[in-house]
Order: structure tokens, then sequence, then C-alpha cells
């Protein structure tokens, strides 16, 4: 019982952060998860934000090191920069806000 309920968490973690990288993308969702031909997009576009170079390098060390699973570790790292570059768009869009009042 514990593993399905396991499983099921992790399909809809696996939907959340597809989600959030076709928000990211402005697309339909699609299986960044599986598929290179999805993320590599994804990955491109990362580098061509203006963030900072330390979530850069976590995209760069997934590729570059040697994991059971590359395509698991260079998507855990996207969902990472996603997560943070909303998370420093948000507080942007706020500061932006206050200096225009």
């Amino acid at each position: 019982m514990n593993l399905i309920i396991t499983k099921n968490f992790k399909n809809l973690e696996l939907m959340k952060e597809n989600k959030l990288i076709a928000e990211f993308m402005g697309v339909d969702e699609l299986k960044f998860d599986t598929d290179w031909n999805c993320l590599m997009p994804v990955v491109e576009k990362c580098y061509n934000t203006k963030e900072s170079y330390n979530l850069h390098k976590d995209i760069e060390d997934a590729f570059i090191y040697k994991f059971d699973d590359r395509l698991e570790a260079v998507y855990l790292a996207v969902v990472s920069f996603v997560k943070s570059y909303n998370e420093a768009m948000g507080q942007e869009a706020v500061y932006s806000i206050r200096n225009n009042n």
C-alpha cells in the first residue's frame, strides 16, 4: 500500500514540475522529465536568462558529473532553476510596483 501511495505522490510531483516548466516556456505541458527533445529547449532558455551564474552552474554540473540518470539530474536542476527564477521575478515585480507608487 505504501508503495502505491509513494508512486502516486511521485507522479503528482512530476506533473506539477512539468506544469511549472511548461508555464516557464509558454507551451502546453510536455514530458520534460522523460524526453531530452523537450528538456533541451528549457535548458537553453535558462541559459538565456540574466539569472546568477550559480543557478546556471547547477544545470552545467548535472551535465558534467556522472549521475546514474543524467536526464533526471538535468531535469531536477532545471526545476530548481525555474522555481528560483519565478521567485526572483515575483520579488522584482513587487519591487517594481512599490517604486511606481
